[in-house]
């Protein structure tokens, strides 16, 4: 599909609907999930693909301090591993969240939620709230240092320091947070782009960093939100490799494949809000690229 071609489809409902119906979805079980990790999901019907799931190091003798509700996503390339996609931490797994950055040695957080949505808590707070005056957390053997934080009109860029308090070591990671409509999707779609171009910007400089270091992954989560914007990224990273034509919806159905069905990918607004965005950012970018 070429770029115009990809334009158009956009704007038909019916591919889209055709397109959608291929996606496979088959759910985990409940008997999957490790016993006695029951109370570490969010919701019971979504749950990790035990197949690609992250492995946390064991704890002592405890089987239940390896689960976090995590998995492995392929990336650009089909590069394995390359993304993680994470459940919002809960009050009883934000040390574990923590603790996976560490062990992963991520560099660069994407969040795409709000911490409470009508009242209803969709993440907890697991990051200092000002770069001021209430800048530290502790949780577990990690603590939370707020550097600096530089709000745009629909998203926010945090550097944070992640300091593992049993070894006396620190790293600097990147935070991006999107702020997501509670429903639906983002209505501007340039502001999605800007986000995007920001989240490659500073993959390449953690990857850099990294390069001193042990490999590190991605850390992507919002639950619903995480599959259509870890699509998006996938695409946007294939454009370049990919000559004249590009493949909407490969790496919805190649994520899907991963997950089983564990993270809706999103309603038919979702997906057509990819589409558009990434006609988008494709006419800016040959736009850009003829000046």
């Amino acid at each position: 599909m070429n770029y115009a071609a990809l334009a158009n489809f956009a704007l038909d409902v019916d591919s889209i609907i055709a397109e959608f119906s291929e996606i496979p979805s088959v759910t985990v079980r409940p008997d999957e999930v490790p016993p006695g990790c029951e109370d570490k999901n969010r919701y019971s019907n979504v749950l990790p693909l035990p197949e690609t799931r992250v492995p946390l190091k064991r704890i002592g003798n405890d089987p239940t301090t390896e689960y976090i509700n995590a998995n492995y996503i392929t990336g650009p390339g089909n590069i394995r591993n390359y993304y993680i996609a994470c459940q919002a931490p809960l009050s009883n797994t934000v040390v574990d969240f923590w603790r996976m950055i560490w062990e992963q040695n991520s560099r660069l957080i994407v969040m795409l939620t709000e911490y409470m949505e009508n009242g209803v808590e969709k993440c907890y707070e697991y990051l200092p709230p000002s770069e001021v005056s209430d800048n530290k957390r502790t949780f577990g053997d990690y603590q939370i240092i707020l550097k600096k934080r530089e709000q745009r009109d629909k998203y926010a860029i945090s550097s944070v320091q992640l300091i593992n308090l049993a070894t006396r070591t620190w790293r600097e990671v990147t935070h991006l947070w999107y702020f997501w409509p509670a429903k639906g999707v983002p209505d501007d779609y340039d502001s999605v782009i800007d986000f995007l171009s920001e989240m490659r910007s500073y993959m390449k400089i953690s990857q850099t960093a990294k390069e001193y270091d042990e490999e590190g992954v991605e850390v992507i989560y919002g639950d619903q939100n995480r599959s259509s914007f870890s699509n998006l990224s996938k695409l946007r990273s294939e454009d370049s490799s990919s000559g004249n034509g590009l493949n909407v919806y490969s790496p919805a159905k190649a994520e899907e494949q991963l997950r089983r069905g564990n993270v809706t990918n999103g309603t038919l607004s979702r997906m057509k809000a990819a589409s558009e965005v990434e006609s988008m950012y494709n006419n800016e970018y040959y736009k850009w690229k003829s000046e």
